[in-house]
């Protein structure tokens, strides 16, 4: 596969209203991106707008991605990481969308080890197994 930042690009989902994506993703791998954020949405039975960045430098406490509430978005870490950990992440940071839009979030909820944290991490593996089951060329 192609590097993951192949040129630098704003483009919508096909349903604009729902997410968006942004920056450093390549031709090959933003209909996977793509792919992947729709079975995400329509397994946690997402409704609101949220915008993905795929970020390149890690800013403040971030890990490989965080959840913004606020402002209704998420940033991925994608520098020199597997497709498949970055979809991880996109996964987790969804699960706490989902857990935000139905009122669960705490000013503690990515804490590591608190009941959220580990919710986003179970959800993750499951989004990411199921996928693959319907996806198989894709790792």
């Amino acid at each position: 596969m192609k590097g993951f930042y192949e040129h630098i690009n704003n483009i919508p989902i096909e349903d604009e209203e729902v997410l968006l994506m942004e920056k450093a993703v390549s031709d090959e791998t933003l209909p996977v991106c793509k792919k992947f954020v729709k079975f995400c949405k329509d397994f946690l039975d997402l409704k609101s707008p949220t915008k993905i960045t795929f970020v390149t430098d890690l800013e403040g406490e971030m890990t490989t991605g965080g959840y913004h509430p606020g402002k209704r978005s998420i940033d991925i870490y994608s520098q020199d990481r597997a497709l498949v950990d970055v979809l991880r992440s996109i996964a987790h940071e969804l699960v706490h969308q989902k857990q935000h839009d139905d009122d669960r979030l705490r000013h503690d909820s990515g804490e590591t080890g608190s009941d959220h944290e580990n919710e986003a991490n179970a959800l993750a593996g499951i989004l990411m197994r199921h996928f693959q089951k319907e996806n198989r060329d894709i790792y």
